[in-house]
């Protein structure tokens, strides 16, 4: 098991779980150089993060663009999103070295959990994903995550957007779900 004891779904599509458990070793060794304040293997890790994710989208997309996955386009405009935000929290760390920073790796791995032979609609995946890039469950600890995300994937499930909605559609009922209580 990893250094942050995260299970890693195992999904039928074989190199999407040799990339997953490499991308886990790589955030892991560019946390360890962040921790231990080497700022050369930081930047390598970075830079092989980086390099690996843009590799996984790429094979990833190719496979949705081969069967015709419906929702494609949400998926790759994520996809987008991710290596932006990687990009940018790449220099941050390089800047600020924030461990906070780290805290929303280990939420995002939480969060990626899922059943293997139960894999998340495309509505909840996609969800969660706005959810995660808009910053709604920071500072959340385990039981509030757990909550939120119940109350994410029951409005996700509940039909009232569909993943054609335009995204400003999705980030405002996803904030919504996630505050409401209850559900």
């Amino acid at each position: 098991m990893a250094r942050y004891d995260v299970p890693i779904p195992e999904l039928p599509l074989g190199f999407m779980n040799d990339d997953h458990r490499e991308e886990l070793a790589l955030m892991e060794a560019a946390a360890a150089a962040l921790v231990a304040g080497d700022r050369e293997a930081l930047v390598a890790g970075l830079e092989a993060l980086a390099e690996h994710t843009r590799a996984h989208f790429e094979r990833e997309e190719e496979v949705m663009r081969t069967v015709r996955f419906p929702a494609y386009p949400a998926h790759k405009a994520e996809h987008d999103r991710v290596l932006a935000e990687l990009a940018s929290e790449a220099t941050a760390w390089l800047e600020a070295g924030d461990a906070a920073r780290l805290a929303r790796g280990r939420l995002l791995r939480r969060v990626l959990k899922q059943e293997p032979l139960q894999p998340l609609p495309p509505e909840c995946q996609l969800a969660w994903l706005i959810a995660f890039n808009d910053g709604r469950f920071e500072g959340m600890d385990e039981q509030a995550l757990d909550a939120a995300l119940r109350r994410l994937f029951a409005g996700a499930t509940a039909g009232a957007l569909t993943l054609e909605d335009a995204r400003d559609s999705w980030s405002a009922a996803v904030a919504g779900w996630i505050r409401a209580e209850g559900a």
